[in-house]
């Protein structure tokens, strides 16, 4: 079920069973379950020092034209024994989301020690979108070097 944008009621006005069910009921429902998306692990590799994808597109439809919280979690490392970054940002409908910087939403320093897993987290709230689906997409790019991204959850729910 959709979420139905309840109008304002007045004193005096009958409330149907129709108008109850679709009003008050199927929005419950609709609270109790929104839309939602989840991805599970996904290993990636890059030495690029430009944005690549590290997933394939997620999508999301939202049903109601309202917000979507994104979330992703992970680790990144390194075989190698020199320091870098890895930078990570979101792409939503094909456009990048940017920084001043262009160094991502998330940048993780890796150490010069080989194979020590730094976690990571994106936790990004949307502006009101329309009513329709929506692509959403992680991209990653490193300083110098090869770094390796995992993916460990993502997660989109329209709020």
């Amino acid at each position: 079920m959709a979420w139905v944008n309840p109008p304002s009621r007045s004193v005096g006005t009958l409330i149907t069973p129709t108008i109850w069910n679709q009003d008050v009921v199927a929005n419950l429902l609709y609270l109790k379950t929104p839309p939602l998306t989840r991805l599970g692990f996904e290993a990636f590799t890059t030495s690029s020092t430009s944005y690549v994808p590290v997933h394939e597109t997620q999508n999301i439809i939202t049903a109601s034209g309202g917000r979507v919280m994104f979330v992703a979690t992970g680790t990144a490392y390194q075989e190698g024994v020199g320091a870098l970054s890895v930078f990570l940002t979101l792409y939503m409908d094909g456009a990048k989301l940017t920084t001043a910087n262009d160094e991502g939403l998330v940048r993780v320093g890796l150490p010069g020690t080989a194979y020590s897993h730094v976690p990571w987290t994106i936790l990004y709230s949307t502006n009101t979108l329309t009513a329709a689906m929506h692509t959403f997409r992680i991209y990653a790019k490193v300083s110098t070097g090869t770094g390796i991204v995992h993916l460990q959850q993502l997660l989109m729910l329209e709020v």
